[in-house]
């Protein structure tokens, strides 16, 4: 997809200008060919070009190869700007690998696998669930989200809702008798009974869930379409200082 951004006045505005199909290939050449041509064909002065903004993959942001560096030989003014959202995603990944943090994403992740995978599991945290709190509309965990770290702000707050039934449901599980559960899901329960229930999980959990929830708006708002350079660089020194309480 192609994007404009541009002033009009004194407003900042931001449109969609179409897909293009990259039959020539996703090289960084390729790629910045095709965006010149399309620009081109819809008419756009190129001499007036001041901005690029593209993820950091090599093909898209490598110096000399790359599709930004190969624009900018030919209009040296389209400076090139990783998009400040892809920017904070990758910030939280790098956060993520703490040890602690690391092995609170990896019992969340094994805790939502034993749900999802087995429809007796879910019906189980299903009836808890209904049982504690009648007509409750959240009745299943979220999945983590495998790329975008921090739409895993929306799993970490239906977890924490959830977390009574879910110590709930491990409990009767792993208690329960093998005429009701077999071997597998009650060794499996009683497992995650204790991560999820150790100090060092509810910990990791906490902290993490408070910062994630500043960084979930924060990324929101670096995705806005009439948000400027100057308010961008407030929003994240409220969230840095805010986080750093």
């Amino acid at each position: 997809p192609l994007v404009a951004r541009y002033v009009a006045g004194t407003d900042i505005c931001e449109d969609f200008l179409g897909f293009v199909l990259c039959d020539s290939g996703t090289s960084g050449k390729a790629l910045a060919q095709l965006i010149l041509q399309k620009l081109g064909e819809w008419g756009l002065n190129l001499d007036r070009l001041r901005g690029q903004g593209y993820d950091g993959a090599g093909n898209m942001a490598g110096r000399l190869s790359g599709c930004a560096a190969i624009i900018c030989q030919s209009y040296p003014k389209a400076l090139y700007v990783h998009c400040s959202s892809h920017c904070l995603n990758l910030c939280v990944v790098a956060a993520s690998k703490i040890t602690p943090v690391s092995n609170m994403w990896s019992v969340l992740l094994e805790v939502s696998i034993f749900f999802k995978y087995s429809p007796k599991r879910h019906a189980k945290l299903e009836s808890v669930i209904t049982a504690s709190n009648e007509g409750a509309t959240v009745t299943k965990l979220v999945d983590l989200c495998k790329t975008r770290w921090v739409a895993r702000s929306t799993a970490l707050v239906t977890f924490k809702a959830l977390f009574e039934d879910v110590v709930t449901t491990f409990e009767d599980i792993s208690t329960g008798t093998r005429a009701e559960w077999n071997a597998e899901s009650q060794s499996a329960a009683s497992s995650l009974l204790r991560s999820i229930t150790s100090f060092e999980f509810s910990v990791a959990f906490i902290v993490t869930a408070r910062v994630m929830a500043r960084l979930h708006s924060l990324t929101i708002a670096l995705q806005s379409s009439s948000l400027d350079i100057v308010r961008a660089y407030h929003q994240i020194q409220s969230v840095r200082e805010d986080v750093a309480l």
